[in-house]
């Protein structure tokens, strides 16, 4: 799935694309309300507590049990179809959110970003990961179950890799380290600042779940934390060059995602942005609505 950082990027393009599109100006606390709902998506109740004296066969154990165990947790606040527990890429399926909170995302800017994360979540692998990479059975065919899986080949260079070079933070050409070098090319290339204190101070008094059952509006602080320390990773990050990902497509990611978000969802909120439009005649900026 893209990082928090990705997802941040993001959320704060398609806000500036509304914006200049409609020539509408959002509150901060509209855009609060957004922003951290695009994040809390990725937030878990999960944590890994790791007892001293483990051997290394005990730790990998651990590990593995947490990482099932957040995988069950995604299934719900991503809205995977269960029956895709063994298909490698679990991609969320957007409409089922829409059909059941459509109320509420016509109501509620925390539940519009919601939706935009899983729609950005989406984009990124039916997209980002198809265009770059192909997932290869042991006899060199494409397969989407994990069972399966034997060989990533990545486009950009041709070369084949064990999966396990690619999906480990240690790997030769770990994907994660793909995406350490994405989120700094992001927020540099946008200018984007990160307003951790901001958010973090907002999401305190203000940040209430609107009635979305599959996630815990209170853990939007850890996922907060954890923004900040993945944007921390990547201006610390000596790495310029991606190994996986091209530098183009990633370029072209975050328009392509607003402008396709705008185009299939725009009707759920568009009288928000028509009432938002009468009010600019008679509001200053930043006090509509």
């Amino acid at each position: 799935m893209a990082s928090f950082v990705i997802h941040h990027v993001a959320g704060i393009e398609f806000l500036k694309r509304i914006e200049k599109e409609y020539n509408v100006y959002f509150t901060e606390e509209q855009k609060n309300q957004f922003l951290l709902g695009n994040l809390i998506v990725d937030s878990i109740k999960t944590n890994l507590h790791i007892p001293k004296g483990l051997d290394e066969e005990e730790l990998a154990f651990l590990k593995k049990e947490y990482y099932q165990k957040i995988q069950e947790e995604k299934v719900k606040t991503h809205f995977r179809m269960m029956e895709d527990e063994e298909v490698f890429i679990q991609i969320p399926v957007v409409e089922k959110f829409v059909e059941k909170y459509q109320h509420i995302i016509q109501n509620d800017f925390s539940a519009m970003g919601y939706l935009f994360h899983l729609y950005t979540d989406k984009m990124f692998f039916c997209e980002l990961f198809n265009e770059n990479f192909e997932c290869l059975d042991k006899n060199m065919q494409p397969t989407k179950y994990t069972k399966n899986l034997r060989i990533i080949k990545v486009k950009k260079n041709g070369k084949l890799y064990s999966v396990n070079d690619v999906f480990n933070n240690e790997g030769k050409v770990s994907i994660y380290n793909d995406y350490t070098i994405m989120n700094k090319f992001l927020l540099d290339y946008y200018k984007i600042f990160f307003d951790y204190s901001g958010l973090y101070n907002y999401a305190k008094n203000n940040f209430n779940n609107p009635g979305i059952e599959e996630v815990d509006y209170n853990n939007i602080f850890n996922v907060l934390i954890e923004t900040a320390n993945y944007i921390k990773q990547s201006n610390e990050s000596k790495t310029c060059n991606l190994n996986i990902f091209s530098d183009n497509s990633v370029m072209l990611f975050i328009p392509n995602i607003v402008e396709k978000f705008l185009f299939e969802y725009f009707f759920l909120f568009k009288k928000n942005i028509v009432d938002m439009k009468k009010n600019t005649n008679i509001k200053k900026i930043g006090e509509i609505i």
